[in-house]
């Protein structure tokens, strides 16, 4: 590519890294998310949302690496954008949320179930 044509496009915002344009539409997907149910803890089994999910789990982990030093996909700006819609970074041992099924408990066999 010319480096004028490299010039037109990047003077009308022209997005040339396709992964930033993925993360983009997720991000906005999670926030249309945070807006209905008003809460970022999308789980990876709620119908409809499960890719949603992966992607939200894949941010927490991508974070664990970016703070010990490793490098990763997420950026600074991307944390940043995470926190200004109120991203959970821990999801574990949090009380459930409206909108996020909770987990099942498993019985043993043979086990009776009063109601």
């Amino acid at each position: 590519m010319t480096p004028e044509r490299i010039a037109a496009l990047a003077s009308i915002d022209f997005c040339f890294d396709n992964q930033q344009i993925k993360w983009l539409q997720r991000f906005e997907e999670l926030k249309a998310y945070s807006e209905k149910y008003g809460n970022t803890r999308v789980s990876t089994v709620m119908k409809g949302h499960q890719q949603l999910g992966a992607w939200v789990k894949h941010q927490r982990a991508q974070k664990k690496q970016y703070d010990v030093g490793v490098t990763t996909f997420i950026t600074q700006n991307r944390i940043d954008m995470l926190n200004s819609i109120g991203f959970i970074w821990q999801a574990r041992g949090l009380k459930d949320v409206e909108g996020v099924p909770k987990k099942s408990t498993k019985l043993a066999r043979n086990s009776t179930i009063i109601i």
